[in-house]
């Protein structure tokens, strides 16, 4: 149970990666239009990645 409670997500989180997931399994069976809706939900569910300042703007 660590690995799961590390994500720190939501139950609704949850609900809509585990349907990801199902998504996914379902277009590795050859309708490839399932896969269109799982990098929205995943990346509403995880987010973006946080961008860093570059050195030119950490030196003003």
């Amino acid at each position: 149970m660590g690995i799961i409670n590390s994500f720190d997500l939501s139950t609704w989180q949850w609900v809509w990666v585990i349907s990801s997931a199902f998504l996914v399994g379902f277009s590795k069976t050859g309708i490839s239009a399932f896969m269109m809706p799982v990098i929205p939900i995943l990346a509403s569910v995880f987010g973006g990645k946080q961008q860093e300042q570059s050195s030119m703007e950490k030196g003003k």
